[in-house]
């Protein structure tokens, strides 16, 4: 039983590294692209605004405006300033009961009507994201998702790794893995965030609703876990060596995706596709497959040049399907795939030594770590719009939606129309 063990940890330890290598410990330069990468923006502002925020209380309305203008400022299509420039907008703060309501007006021009949009509830922070949404809405015709959690691994001076928690805008972070285990690679299977435990003599995998308790465990290594369709994917070492395997978002009728004498791991999934790292012609890289209905995948190819490349994830909206993925060799960087037309470009500012990204849920949106750094938020069409959001040690960042929802009703007149 000993040496099973220590084979499991061995290979615990080969999975870690694949999901956080750090730079330079690879000779080998990864091969060019087809297409030449570069970080830029893809969209370029079209509308200019000028936002006007008013009410009472006054704390209310300066948390209002700083919440307002932190989200539209990931918005490309928009030049948001102060009024008396472009289409005017005012949003007006107001208590109502134990909670606020907030109402959003929008000055029409000669191709679209005026807007009106009223929101009441009990936070503040939620009432903000919903009125930054319909704005974003009036004026560009696509409602932003300006919600979710952020969820890492962080390990603090003296203490084992843990996992912790924060809104996507980085408010109020926090710990939510016991500091009894080493605690790694979260992963979200729909709203329940999940995460790998190491303890000296066996791993295996719970979510932030067992308690710190055994979900998952193999006798090998459970680890990579991510949500795919009504269930979820993982890495196992059960079968011998590490494969990728589906099972139900509970964790049960496991079945495995692929069999090969390589490595497989890191899987990923969005619209019926499938991305994970494999190293089965002898070096690490993201390979894409679909994903059979009754079990199984289609045929395996290679999303990137030799070269080694990890930690992908896919985003799928109507504007198509996205892989974002690690680039290692010489500067570590953050790399996009448009899947559907075959352009590539990094993500990631040059010399940042960035790995490990993930979308928001309308793949608008791209979360990374920057060594160095902390945790960092980027439009994906103008990824010179970004943030450190959460500074400070981080690895493994994972975007996924709130726990619950915040009751939030919205009343609108006439489907947008202008205010009576």
């Amino acid at each position: 039983m000993l040496p099973a063990m220590i084979r499991a940890l061995r290979l615990a330890s080969l999975l870690y590294l694949l999901a956080a290598l750090a730079p330079g410990s690879h000779a080998q330069a990864p091969v060019p692209e087809a297409a030449s990468p570069t970080f830029g923006a893809a969209r370029r502002p079209a509308v200019r605004v000028g936002l006007h925020v008013a009410g009472e209380p006054s704390s209310a309305v300066r948390e209002l405006r700083s919440l307002l203008e932190n989200d539209l400022a990931w918005v490309p299509a928009l030049d948001v300033g102060r009024p008396g420039r472009g289409r005017e907008v005012r949003v007006y703060v107001r208590p109502q009961g134990t909670g606020f309501a907030v109402s959003l007006e929008v000055d029409g021009d000669d191709q679209t009507p005026p807007v009106f949009v009223s929101h009441r509830g009990a936070e503040l922070r939620a009432l903000g994201h919903a009125a930054a949404s319909d704005l974003v809405l009036s004026l560009t015709g696509e409602r932003p998702s300006f919600e979710g959690r952020l969820a890492f691994a962080r390990r603090e001076p003296g203490r084992r790794k843990q996992i912790w928690v924060a809104e996507w805008d980085g408010f109020a972070p926090r710990r939510v893995s016991s500091e009894r285990h080493t605690a790694l690679l979260p992963g979200f299977v729909g709203p329940v965030l999940w995460w790998s435990v190491l303890e000296p003599h066996r791993s295996f995998l719970t979510h932030e609703h067992a308690a710190g308790g055994v979900v998952m465990e193999s006798g090998g290594t459970d680890m990579g876990i991510a949500g795919c369709g009504d269930g979820l994917v993982l890495s196992s070492s059960r079968s011998g060596d590490s494969e990728v395997w589906w099972a139900r978002s509970d964790g049960s009728a496991l079945r495995r995706l692929t069999e090969h004498a390589g490595i497989d791991v890191s899987p990923s999934c969005a619209a019926g596709r499938m991305a994970f790292v494999s190293d089965r012609d002898g070096t690490p890289r993201v390979f894409l497959s679909r994903l059979r209905a009754e079990g199984g995948l289609d045929a395996v190819t290679p999303a990137t040049a030799p070269g080694e490349t990890q930690t992908p994830t896919l985003c799928a909206s109507a504007r198509g399907t996205l892989l974002a993925y690690t680039r290692l060799g010489g500067a570590m960087r953050v790399e996009l795939l448009d899947v559907d037309r075959g352009h590539r470009r990094v993500v990631s500012p040059p010399g940042w030594a960035a790995k490990d990204p993930s979308f928001s849920p309308d793949c608008r949106l791209l979360a990374y770590v920057a060594r160095g750094r902390g945790v960092v938020v980027a439009s994906v069409d103008d990824p010179t719009r970004h943030r450190i959001v959460v500074p400070g040690a981080a690895e493994t960042v994972r975007w996924g939606p709130p726990p619950a929802a915040v009751p939030v009703t919205a009343e609108r007149a006439d489907a947008l129309a202008a205010p009576r």
